[in-house]
């Protein structure tokens, strides 16, 4: 087993490349780099079956350049349990890759990413055959960022994503997208602070995904294309701040799931398609002008109306000054209730 190695002082702090391999049980390795632009990669290999902790590895890089950080365990095998953070701070257009393979029986799986700074990219990617406690995080603080997680295990979990865009100027914002297509009993989050975020999530089955957007002119966009009994919500607004022209999609094609969609500002719009037995509910409390609508095809189609089949059911609450719009597309026994304030508002259910 190589021992921890540890890059610090005058010499370690000017190298403008790191390179850390450790192969065996119970390693720990960090590097820590200033100054101009670096490049770090850290590998680990971990060995011990049921550890509390198998290998831990940090990489930490501020400066005035852009820096890049990778870091693999279970690389090329499997470790059981792993902690990996990779923290960036600087001017931004930092790129920061954690990739961990965690073999069946590991306690524990975290990973964690923050980022300081402008244009900065975040990516983890996690694969584990069975592990209750597997956690990654990425945060970023700034504008024009990009998260990306995938989770691509059997059982439990979580997936957070925190963005504060919030210093940014107008139709500036954060890119992020979570995806958990192998897991049951999920528990996703996504949230975002500042003008024209996207959020995108994708789960499987009997998972949680949350979305919460606190800016204007965001989107967010959830899909459980064949899961069951997942749980979906989505809100737009509040925290004391006004969030105009939020859209948010939902699709849902399994049987069971459940959505719930929170609009507090003007022009809201939702697009859904949730089919067998699923449960939908969405408020818009805005001035005019919000639209609950549907998706033909896996398309957007402002035209057509919200698929609600298979004996689903749907609340939908639009108030404000008026000039809402609701169309619904209700099959094999749908239950609708819709409730409009204001005037000028449509309302259009088709029952088949």
């Amino acid at each position: 087993m190589l021992g921890s190695l540890f890059l610090v002082g005058p010499a370690a702090l000017a190298q403008a490349n790191a390179t850390v391999d450790q192969k065996g049980a119970f390693g720990e390795a960090v590097v820590q780099q200033t100054g101009a632009q670096h490049r770090a990669s850290v590998v680990t290999v971990s060995g011990a079956v049921q550890a509390i902790r198998g290998n831990a590895a940090r990489i930490v890089q501020s400066g005035t350049g852009a820096d890049e950080a990778v870091l693999r365990q279970g690389f090329g095998a499997t470790a059981s349990g792993a902690d990996a953070t990779i923290e960036q701070t600087g001017t931004g257009g930092n790129l920061a890759l954690i990739e961990q393979d965690v073999a069946f029986g590991a306690t524990r799986s975290v990973s964690v990413i923050m980022q300081d700074g402008t244009g900065n990219t975040a990516t983890t990617y996690l694969s584990s055959e069975f592990s209750l406690d597997d956690q990654t995080r990425i945060v970023q603080l700034g504008r024009n960022n990009t998260a990306t997680q995938v989770k691509e295990s059997a059982q439990g979990g979580s997936l957070t994503i925190e963005q504060d865009n919030s210093l940014s100027a107008s139709n500036v914002g954060n890119t992020a997208v979570q995806r958990a297509h192998g897991s049951t009993s999920a528990t996703l989050l996504i949230r975002q602070i500042g003008d024209g975020n996207e959020a995108i999530q994708d789960i499987f089955d009997q998972s949680s995904a949350t979305t919460l957007q606190y800016g204007d002119d965001n989107l967010a966009t959830m899909y459980s294309l064949s899961g069951t009994l997942n749980d979906l919500r989505i809100e737009q607004g509040t925290a004391a701040s006004p969030a105009n022209g939020n859209v948010a999609h939902l699709v849902a094609s399994g049987s069971g799931n459940s959505a719930v969609v929170l609009q507090y500002s003007d022009g809201n719009w939702v697009n859904a398609e949730l089919s067998d037995g699923a449960s939908l509910s969405v408020t818009q409390d805005g001035l005019v002008g919000s639209q609950l609508v549907g998706i033909t095809g896996g398309f957007i189609d402002p035209s057509a109306a919200a698929r609600i089949s298979a004996g689903s059911a749907l609340t939908l609450v639009q108030t404000g000054g008026g000039g809402n719009i609701a169309a619904v597309d209700l099959t094999a026994g749908g239950v609708a209730t819709i409730t409009q304030d204001g005037s000028n508002n449509t309302a259009l259910v088709i029952q088949r």
